[in-house]
Parts: C-alpha cells; structure tokens; sequence
C-alpha cells in the first residue's frame, strides 16, 4: 500500500509539476525541491537526535557550536537545492562546504589521540579540504563568468534556452 502511494505522489510530480519562482528568480519551487528539501530537514533531524549523546559525552566539544553547524549546512543545502541562479547555487556550495569542513575541525582530536604524538589527521584534513574548496569555487566562477559572457544572463531556463540555439557562425551558413 505505501508504495503504490509513493508511485502516486511521484507520478504526480511527474504528470502535473508546477514551478513557482522566488525572489526575482532566484529560488525555485516545485515538487521534487520540495520533496528532497524534506529529505534533508529529516536527515537534520534524524542527525541532530541521534548526535545528542555522543556530543554531550565529550567534554571537550562545545554543545551549542554543533547543532547551529549542522542547521546552517543544511540551511545551504537547501538554498543550494533550490537555486535557479548560477550565483545562488555558488553561494549555496561555498556556504555548505565551509560548514562541513569547521564541523571536521570541531571533531578533529578524538579521545584516543588527545595528549599523544600522533599528527591530528582532521585537522590536515579540513585544511585541506578548504584549499581543494577555494581551488574549485574559484574554477566554478570562471566557468560562471563564461556562461554569462556568452549568454548575457545567470538564470537557468535562460541560460538553457540561449544555449539550446543553433550556432551560426558568419560566412559558413
């Protein structure tokens, strides 16, 4: 029975989506961003429930710092999947891959090496992964700067519709 009404309501989505456009295009809403946006603020959810023992178990975390990371990066995802702009999506990326890489320099020392000569390996990892994330935003950028050179805009379906045109090239018709 949970299936067939699983099929009924992605059938829907599939056979009638509507697509309502915010803040001056934005942000788009539809069926499947509505859906996989709920996906992630059950996954948040489920994540911050289930964390809560673990978090406050270690003296050595702050209890206020995780549950506002781990809001905020899910806040981005959900702009990011939403976007229907090449710069809300950049800023939707960015802004969620800071917060992930400060939540694995929050957990770098585990309990076993706290005190101890090994090297803190998440810590060279969010440094890391922060150099690897300022490399490809500023490649995604450039691509973005090359979109809108060649189609004089940043929206989406904008975009799609200038770049579906065939290409005339003067001299060779």
């Amino acid at each position: 029975m949970g299936a067939h009404v699983l099929i009924l309501i992605i059938s829907r989505g599939i056979l009638a989506p509507y697509d309502e456009v915010h803040f001056n295009s934005f942000l788009i809403s539809n069926f499947y961003t509505n859906f996989l946006q709920g996906l992630v603020l059950i996954g948040t959810t489920f994540i911050l429930a289930n964390s809560s023992k673990a978090i406050t178990s270690n003296p050595q975390h702050h209890l206020m710092e995780y549950p506002f990371l781990v809001s905020l990066s899910s806040w981005f995802l959900i702009i990011l999947l939403a976007a229907n702009h090449f710069l809300v999506l950049v800023t939707g990326l960015v802004g969620f891959s800071v917060t992930l890489y400060v939540l694995i320099m929050m957990f770098g020392s585990s309990p076993q090496t706290h005190g101890t000569d090994l090297p803190n390996t998440a810590h060279e990892a969010s440094i890391k992964y922060f150099y690897l994330s300022a490399f490809s935003s500023a490649l995604i950028l450039v691509a973005v700067a090359l979109i809108y050179t060649t189609s004089r805009t940043l929206v989406f379906p904008e975009v799609q519709l200038i770049l579906s045109r065939p290409i005339t090239i003067p001299g060779f018709d």
